[in-house]
């Protein structure tokens, strides 16, 4: 049985999704960046605070991890026509564990030091505070990150990716198949692909006011709609025409929806979490938003990215090792340059400067050159260099 045009037309490469797993991690690293000035908690904060720092991080909240669970869905779709269900797994034990068991050893460490140097809970260098590390748990009053601080991700990513894999693979089959093709007549109605928003609004009402904490249970039902979403879209090209028929006006609605829970989240007024109609509403509003911008940024890309370059092929292969890296350098630049006074913008830039050119530096001469360091940030094995 030959394969039909769009199956065809699915399985080739698709450079937009990787031009957009580059740009979510730069994202993230400006979003880090810029988490030091904002109100909310994070590992070490600067004495100013900003208002727009933290305008600008609620913003990236809304969709930029969830981003980045749907292009895993989506990287899914592809790996499965290529490798069966137990190559997949153990590709993704590969590929996601054993960087996340070396950044719990190696990459976390650093980060709790100075932090705990900034709050003056430890004074002395980093070989004396290691064995430190391992004295009790991270959010429990103790040192060691069981969670390995950023790295969280990639656990989240292969648990859920494990519970779909069920689902991915009913999706191949001929009823399953017969269910892609009804879900991609909803979305080629009109307004009808905004109806796939529908999971999101409801997860975030019903379970949103007991769960209000990051990485909570209602995170992480979202993120595993968001990597079922994209294995969906892939799968049925015909609902990835849909989404990006309706680009331009997710995008508007998008800017719409995130101006006004930005300025609801900062104002005076912003509800707490409860059973309420005012929260509700605001969690409804959210569940839209997220998917509002996964369409629009979907359109983004099939629209002016779908294209191969050798900055893309560079990039596409750094992304792990960049995303391992670059927080462990932004809290180690920001320990340093936040005590030298500097007004906010000056520090901010030369944070995110001095950061980016550290871990490029990094992956470029200690990485990527090295199979044993490859393995262990998850990279495939390359040539000797």
């Amino acid at each position: 049985m030959t394969d039909s045009p769009t199956k065809l037309q699915s399985s080739a490469r698709r450079y937009d999704l990787d031009w957009l797993r580059v740009f979510a991690i730069l994202l993230i690293f400006i979003y880090h960046c810029g988490r030091f000035f904002d109100h909310g908690w994070w590992h070490l904060k600067a004495e100013q605070r900003n208002v727009i720092a933290s305008a600008f991080s609620l913003f990236g909240e809304q969709w930029g991890l969830h981003l980045l669970f749907l292009l895993s869905g989506a990287g899914l779709w592809f790996t499965l026509q290529t490798y069966s269900v137990s190559q997949n797994i153990l590709g993704r034990l590969k590929r996601l564990m054993i960087p996340f068991l070396f950044g719990v050893f190696v990459l976390a460490p650093p980060q709790v030091y100075f932090e705990r140097l900034r709050s003056a809970e430890f004074h002395g260098s980093f070989l004396q505070f290691y064995p430190h590390y391992f004295e009790g748990f991270y959010f429990f009053g103790g040192n060691f990150s069981w969670m390995g601080h950023h790295l969280w991700f990639l656990p989240y990513l292969f648990l859920l990716s494990l519970l779909a894999t069920p689902l991915f693979l009913y999706l191949q089959k001929e009823e399953g198949q017969r269910t892609l093709a009804r879900l991609a007549a909803v979305g080629e109605k009109r307004g009808g692909i905004f109806l796939l928003a529908l999971p999101f609004v409801i997860i975030q009402m019903s379970l949103r006011p007991l769960f209000p904490d990051h990485a909570s249970l209602a995170d992480f039902l979202l993120w595993l709609v968001c990597l079922v979403m994209g294995y969906v879209i892939i799968a049925e090209p015909k609902l990835h025409a849909a989404i990006v028929r309706r680009g331009k006006l997710a995008l508007a609605l998008a800017m719409l929806c995130s101006a006004i829970i930005v300025g609801w989240l900062l104002s005076p007024n912003a509800p707490a979490p409860a059973y309420r109609l005012p929260y509700l509403a605001l969690m409804a509003l959210r569940g839209f938003n997220l998917w509002f911008w996964l369409v629009a940024i979907l359109w983004l890309g099939n629209t002016f990215l779908n294209f191969n370059h050798r900055v893309l092929q560079y990039g596409n292969e750094a992304v792990l090792p960049f995303y391992m890296l670059h927080q462990t350098i932004i809290i180690t630049m920001g320990y340093y340059v936040l005590q030298q006074g500097w007004p906010m913008l000056a520090t901010y830039l030369f944070i995110a400067a001095s950061s980016f050119l550290a871990v490029v530096l990094i992956y470029e001469l200690l990485v990527r050159r090295f199979n044993l360091m490859r393995w262990l940030f998850g990279m495939k094995p390359g040539k000797a260099l």
